[in-house]
């Protein structure tokens, strides 16, 4: 009822939308170069539509983060923020307020300044740690996973250059993709995530520095979601510039308006996006210089990596991102702050699986590359019964890409393939399984 009230003309041309299936697509990493058989999504140079939703767990590329399943329409966050990157101080602070899964966090990793740094936060727990294995596999050294309430984050005033709040919606948007959604939308849904959304905002507001942006969205077609729920803040709506054959529908007035996706007009499901900017002129955030010490711990780590130890745990990072959130950013409960390289046992150091996901923190231990099959079998936890002729620890590859470490014996490679992360799944339950490239 209340599309025919706000879109009259076209809501029995939605409705019928989201009785059809929905569209799959995904976001390319830049750990292979993405494939030529795929139609690329007009708004986003990563994104790809698929033909159909093949099973993901049966390709070791998706373990290994060569891609993020996402959905189109929210691509379109990449639009809106090519068209403010140059404002942006290139050592920002970027905040990605309700991150989970992790979609939008690791498309700000593609399409921020190289040198800025990004707090990838999720309240609730159990996605927090979801969140935190995303951003692992897609391997930037760069982003950062805390669990946080908004109102703590709120506290650090000034700090963000750049806000992205992905707010909790009534869901709208997602009906013929998420059957939860469905079932759990009540007329009273937008009303009470519209108070929910102005209580996030209100606390997070503070935390943005003056002449920052804030992109504001939800995966709703409610009005009052869209546009009510942050008309208090004190903030300039930005006019985007967005091609008539996108399909994207401008809402709302001159002094507050947003743009929306229509599963009937974009292909994609809904979809609604707003650029804020607050007052003030955007400042470099302080720096302070990066440490120069380097404990060269492990023969086989590039030296331009950071380690620290802890206890029988070692980390890293590049030495440029590690003084200046920590200083700033500093009450955060951090899930990931650096990125996990070995663990000592005995005394020798066991490479970590997430060192082998990463894209910059460069190793040089042999590598051997591993047939579909072999790496569904490695990936489930099974050892790999072949003598590749090195002895030692070795990077395991599937298409050149890393999935995980090993170590050579007589006639095996030993599983190091971390236990949390191991595929649950037979491997002989998607071994012929089909996949789009």
């Amino acid at each position: 009822m209340r599309l025919r009230r706000d879109v009259p003309d076209s809501a029995l041309s939605i409705e019928n939308a989201l009785k059809e299936s929905p569209v799959s697509s995904v976001r390319w990493n830049n750990k292979i170069p993405p494939p030529s058989n795929l139609d690329r999504i007009p708004w986003n140079e990563h994104g790809f539509y698929l033909g159909e939703r093949p099973v993901f767990a049966s390709d070791p590329l998706w373990h290994a983060g060569a891609y993020y399943v996402q959905e189109a329409s929210s691509m379109l966050i990449a639009h809106a923020i090519k068209a403010i990157k140059n404002d942006l101080p290139k050592n920002s602070i970027v905040l990605d307020l309700c991150a989970a899964p992790g979609g939008k966090s690791t498309l700000l990793d593609q399409e921020l300044p190289a040198e800025s740094v990004i707090i990838a936060n999720e309240i609730i727990p159990k996605r927090a740690h979801i969140l935190r294995e995303n951003v692992l596999r897609w391997g930037s050294h760069r982003m950062r996973v805390t669990n946080n309430h908004p109102a703590d984050l709120g506290r650090l005033e000034e700090t963000f250059q750049f806000i992205l709040v992905d707010a909790p919606c009534s869901g709208e948007g997602m009906f013929r993709k998420d059957e939860v959604a469905r079932t759990e939308w009540t007329p009273d849904s937008g009303a009470l995530c519209s108070a929910r959304q102005t209580e996030i905002l209100k606390d997070i507001w503070p935390a943005l520095a003056p002449g920052g942006y804030l992109l504001y969205s939800t995966c709703t077609f409610d009005t009052q979601e869209n546009l009510d729920s942050w008309k208090s803040l004190k903030a300039e709506v930005i006019e985007l510039q967005i091609p008539d054959a996108w399909g994207v529908e401008k809402m709302g007035d001159n002094d507050r308006f947003g743009y929306q996706c229509y599963p009937d007009r974009v292909k994609g499901e809904g979809f609604f996006f707003t650029l804020l900017k607050k007052p003030g002129s955007l400042q470099e955030p302080e720096t302070s210089a990066p440490s120069s010490e380097q404990k060269q711990i492990l023969p086989w780590l590039s030296p331009e990596i950071q380690t620290t130890v802890y206890g029988d745990k070692l980390f890293g990072s590049l030495a440029m991102f590690d003084s200046r959130e920590l200083r700033q950013v500093k009450p955060l409960n951090y899930l990931l702050r650096e990125t996990p390289i070995a663990v000592k046992k005995g005394n020798d150091w066991k490479p970590e699986t997430p060192l082998a996901w990463s894209k910059s923190l460069r190793i040089s231990l042999p590598e051997v590359e591993l047939t579909r099959d072999e790496s569904l079998d490695y990936l489930h936890g099974q050892d790999i019964r072949k003598d590749f002729g090195t002895h030692g620890y070795v990077a395991l590859t599937y298409r050149a890409v890393k999935l995980g470490f090993g170590k050579q014996v007589k006639g095996r490679i030993n599983n190091l393939y971390a236990k949390s992360f191991r595929l649950r799944k037979s491997p002989n339950e998607l071994k012929s399984l089909p996949l789009p490239w």
